[in-house]
């Protein structure tokens, strides 16, 4: 054989090989409408002072995981969430006049799941670290709980597709909690 034909032949098998490779690192959502995000709902209560915002967390689920997410939005609307990972959040409470010594609050965090979403991802853990003291602050940082895929993790388009739809609005709601000992 020619060496021309030769290199003809292992040039069009690596071009192939390229192709496969580009194929194979398709992900489900490496973009995903604003709409179809599994969001994250805050809500807090306290019996005086305040509790800072928290910012909005995404639950992501794509061929790669499930993990949470802040996401940011290009200026099409358009959800790029992979750099965005993110696997805690501070958890500040700020005391006022009923709560002068920020010793007597006690800080909690408790999640619920909306219905559908255990379908498909499971929640393991999630808990409040130690919490420190500082000029009427109390804080602590509160490591979200891990997320895996259940036996219905997609593996095709549709499958994926069936998911969002399942999912849409979907929420997972953070209670926030400061109580004042009495």
């Amino acid at each position: 054989m020619k060496t021309q034909n030769k290199i003809t032949l292992v040039s069009i098998g690596g071009g192939l090989a390229l192709v496969g490779a580009a194929f194979a690192a398709w992900q489900f959502n490496a973009s995903v409408s604003k709409a179809n995000d599994s969001n994250v709902e805050i809500t807090k209560k306290t019996d005086a002072g305040s509790i800072a915002d928290v910012e909005t967390l995404y639950l992501t689920l794509d061929q790669s995981g499930a993990f949470w997410t802040k996401v940011s939005y290009n200026n099409s609307e358009v959800a790029i969430a992979s750099e965005n990972i993110v696997t805690s959040f501070n958890f500040v409470y700020t005391g006022s006049a009923e709560a002068n010594d920020v010793s007597d609050v006690t800080l909690t965090v408790n999640y619920s799941v909306d219905d559908g979403i255990e379908d498909y991802v499971t929640f393991t853990g999630g808990s409040l670290g130690a919490a420190t003291e500082l000029n009427n602050v109390k804080s602590a940082v509160y490591t979200l709980p891990t997320l895996s895929y259940t036996a219905n993790k997609p593996s095709t388009s549709a499958e994926y597709d069936a998911m969002k739809v399942a999912l849409n609005g979907k929420k997972v709601t953070f209670t926030l909690t400061a109580t004042v000992a009495e």
